[in-house]
C-alpha cells in the first residue's frame, strides 16, 4: 500500500517516487542492484580465491600426464621416435657449359679476361678493376625523338601485312619490358611480364643498338657485347666457351647485366643467299646462348638483347627457341621526321629558325633516324655555324647530303614487313581467323 492515501496531488505524487526509489535501490537483484554486484565479486576474490587456484593445478597436472602418456604410445621408446624434419636447403643454381670449371675463380679475374666484351658506368669497378673494363658513353632512351602518331593504325585496313608500329609504342614496351624488371629487384620477382631475351629487329639506322646502351645506362647494367665480330677474338672453342661462362659468372656476381649482340641472324641463322657461308663461330655461339638464356631465373636480373636488320634470314624455330619477346623498330613517320628536324637544328643553331621543316620531312621520306642525323652533323659543322649569323642556313644544304646516306628501297622494306608479319603473332592470328571463317562457311553449306 502507498504510504500516504488521499490528499493532494502533491502528496500523492510524492508517495509514487517512495515506492519507485525503494523497488530500485531496496531490491536484492544482481540486474537491479549495482552494489549487490559488487559485493559478489568481493566475494569471489576473497572466499573462492584459493580454491580456484588449487583446482587448475590438479587440472593442469592431470594434462601433463595425459600427453606423456601419449607421446609415449605414438613413439614406442627412443628407437621409434618421429623422424625430424630435415633443412630445406636452397635449390643449387644451374650451371652452363664451361661454368662449373671456374667455380674457384674470382669474378674479378673473370671479368679481366672478358674486358673486351665489357662495357659499364659503374665508377665503383673504374677504381676498383682501372683499365679492366671500359667506360660506356652514355645514352638516353629520350634520344629517340619520336611523335604519337594519330592515324598509324588505320594503315592496317588497307593491307592486312601493312602493319604499323609507330617509335613512340616501341619506347614503351622498352620500359616496360626491359628497363623497369632489369632495374628493380621487385619488379623482376614479383611482375607479369617476365623476360629473359628480347630481339629488337628492323631497318639499319633506326635506333635499335642506341636503345639497348641507353637500357644499359638507365639501370646501371654491365653490358657485354658478345657480338660475332666481338667474339673473333677468341681463336679456338676452349677458349671461347672459358669467355661465355666467365662473363655469365661475372654477370651472376654484379647484376644487372645485358649480354648483346649484334647480326642476330648470323647467329641463327636459316637460308642464305647463294655464295654466303655461315660462319662456324656464330654457330657455336647459338648453342651457348640457348643454354644460357634457359638458365636465368625470375632473381636474376640478366637480360640478352639481340639486334638484326635482316630479320628473313633467321631460321624460325631457332628464333622461337631464343627469344621471349620481339621489338620493331622502324622507320620515322612524317611526324617523326619533321620533329626530329626542328629539334636537332634547334639544339645546334641555339636560336629558332624560319626553315621549310616539312619540306624536309617530306624529303627524308625513306631515310632512317640515324641517316638524318648524320645529314645535320655534317652539315652544320662548327665552321658553318660560326657563318649562319650572316648567311642563314638553306634546306637545299641538308638534301645534298641527305641522298649520299642509305635509303631504305622497295625489297628491303617488304622483307622487313614480311618478318614483322611473322615475329608479331599476326600471320599466326590471321591464320587461325581464317581457318575459323573456312570452318563456319563449310558449315552452312552442309
Amino acid at each position: 500500500m502507498p504510504l500516504y492515501s488521499g490528499g493532494s496531488e502533491e502528496v500523492k505524487n510524492l508517495s509514487k517516487n517512495i515506492e519507485a526509489f525503494k523497488k530500485t535501490f531496496e531490491t536484492p537483484s544482481e540486474y537491479i542492484n549495482n552494489r549487490e554486484n559488487i559485493s559478489l565479486d568481493l566475494a569471489d576474490k576473497e572466499i573462492r580465491g584459493d580454491l580456484l587456484e588449487k583446482i587448475r593445478l590438479e587440472v593442469d597436472e592431470v594434462i601433463q600426464k595425459e600427453l606423456k602418456n601419449l607421446r609415449y604410445i605414438f613413439t614406442k621408446g627412443k628407437k621409434d621416435r618421429l623422424p625430424k624434419p630435415k633443412p630445406i636447403k636452397p635449390p643449387k643454381p644451374k650451371l652452363g657449359t664451361g661454368e662449373n670449371k671456374l667455380k674457384n675463380s674470382p669474378a674479378d679475374e673473370l671479368l679481366s679476361f672478358v674486358s673486351c666484351l665489357v662495357f659499364t658506368f659503374f665508377y665503383f669497378f673504374q677504381s676498383v678493376m682501372e683499365g679492366v673494363l671500359r667506360k660506356m658513353v652514355p645514352k638516353y632512351l629520350d634520344d629517340l625523338i619520336c611523335d604519337f602518331n594519330y592515324i598509324g593504325n588505320s594503315m592496317q585496313l588497307v593491307d592486312e601485312k601493312m602493319i604499323d608500329v609507330p617509335l613512340f609504342y616501341t619506347k614503351q614496351l622498352i620500359k616496360l619490358f626491359c628497363i623497369y624488371p632489369l632495374g628493380s629487384t621487385l619488379v623482376r620477382q614479383n611482375g607479369k611480364i617476365n623476360t629473359n631475351s628480347i630481339l629488337f629487329h628492323g631497318p639499319s639506322g633506326c635506333g635499335k643498338t642506341h636503345a639497348a646502351l641507353s637500357i644499359a645506362y638507365h639501370t646501371n647494367a654491365l653490358f657485354f657485347d658478345v657480338s660475332p665480330r666481338n667474339m673473333e677474338k677468341f681463336k679456338t672453342k676452349e677458349e671461347l666457351v672459358k669467355a661465355f661462362a666467365s662473363a655469365f659468372k661475372a654477370a651472376r656476381t654484379y647484376q644487372p647485366a645485358i649480354f648483346y649482340f649484334d647480326e642476330a641472324e648470323q647467329i641463327f641463322v636459316g637460308k642464305l643467299p647463294r655464295g654466303v657461308k655461315k660462319n662456324p663461330l656464330a654457330t657455336r655461339l647459338k648453342k651457348l646462348l640457348t643454354v644460357y638464356k634457359n638458365i636465368v631465373t625470375p632473381e636474376m636480373r640478366i637480360l640478352f638483347i639481340g639486334c638484326t636488320s635482316q630479320g628473313r634470314y633467321m631460321k624460325t624455330r631457332d628464333y622461337e627457341l631464343m627469344f621471349d619477346k620481339s621489338l620493331y623498330f622502324s622507320l620515322p613517320s612524317a611526324s617523326d621526321r619533321y620533329l626530329l628536324w626542328k629539334t636537332e637544328i634547334g639544339k645546334r643553331l641555339g636560336y629558332k629558325t624560319e626553315l621549310e621543316f616539312d619540306v624536309l620531312a617530306e624529303a627524308s621520306k625513306g631515310f632512317s633516324w640515324d641517316s638524318i642525323k648524320k645529314t645535320i652533323q655534317h652539315t652544320l659543322t662548327p665552321l658553318r655555324l660560326e657563318r649562319a649569323i650572316f648567311d642563314p642556313v638553306r634546306i637545299e644544304e641538308f638534301i645534298s647530303y641527305l641522298s649520299k646516306t642509305d635509303f631504305l628501297f622497295k625489297p628491303d622494306a617488304l622483307a622487313n614487313r614480311d618478318f614483322l608479319y611473322y615475329a608479331s603473332g599476326l600471320q599466326a592470328l590471321h591464320k587461325y581467323l581464317n581457318d575459323k571463317r573456312a570452318e563456319a562457311e563449310k558449315g552452312k553449306k552442309r
